[in-house]
């Protein structure tokens, strides 16, 4: 066979040259996927009471406040979540994350709330925690998008949520997930406290 423009000297066909492969790291599958579980959502019941509680310390992992102290944070968290169980509020929702038979690996907590401006009845996200073994997992985002569907299955036009603004992870997700800051809330330390 004779060798034409497309053909080797042996006549099979010339394959075009390789292209040269881009750096490693664009082949790379984000981590997060590797590592992300079959999260299940569902109502909280009595016997997660204890591992819902241990959460609370995950409320403050982005560090501490210059205002608060750590135990103050701590006891305001457990005593929201203690409500949560013992005396719900009306239209309240309490939800765990796990894997399939597994421990519970994050917690939300939703209540409907008024704006101050409008007067609108509105869902409220209070504590989203997640167990530092499940960050990273697509537990936090799980949650949030249950406490969207249930602000939306009660009629609600928008959820709200508070985040200290050092903590840039969880704002961080909130934003990946299509929250937006509404107001911001500025603080000044005048003095030691009373009877301190």
């Amino acid at each position: 066979m004779e060798q034409g423009a497309g053909t080797d000297p042996s006549g099979s066909p010339l394959l075009p040259a390789p292209c040269p492969l881009p750096p490693a790291p664009s082949y790379r599958i984000p981590m997060r996927r590797v590592l992300a579980l079959q999260v299940m959502i569902r109502p909280a019941v009595r016997s997660d009471r204890s591992a819902v509680l241990a959460l609370v310390p995950r409320l403050r992992a982005f560090g501490p406040s210059e205002l608060r102290p750590t135990d103050a944070m701590d006891a305001a968290e457990r005593r929201a979540l203690e409500e949560a169980f013992d005396a719900p509020p009306e239209g309240s929702l309490l939800l765990v994350a796990g894997d399939a038979g597994g421990p519970v690996l994050g917690a939300a907590y939703a209540f409907p709330s008024t704006d101050y401006f409008t007067g609108e009845t509105h869902g409220h996200l209070s504590i989203l925690a997640v167990a530092a073994e499940a960050e990273g997992r697509g537990v936090g985002r799980a949650l949030l998008g249950a406490v969207e569907r249930w602000a939306s299955d009660q009629g609600y036009r928008f959820v709200t949520l508070n985040v200290f603004v050092a903590n840039d992870r969880a704002r961080a997700v909130y934003e990946r997930a299509g929250w937006t800051p509404d107001t911001m809330r500025y603080v000044k330390e005048i003095g030691a406290p009373r009877g301190g």
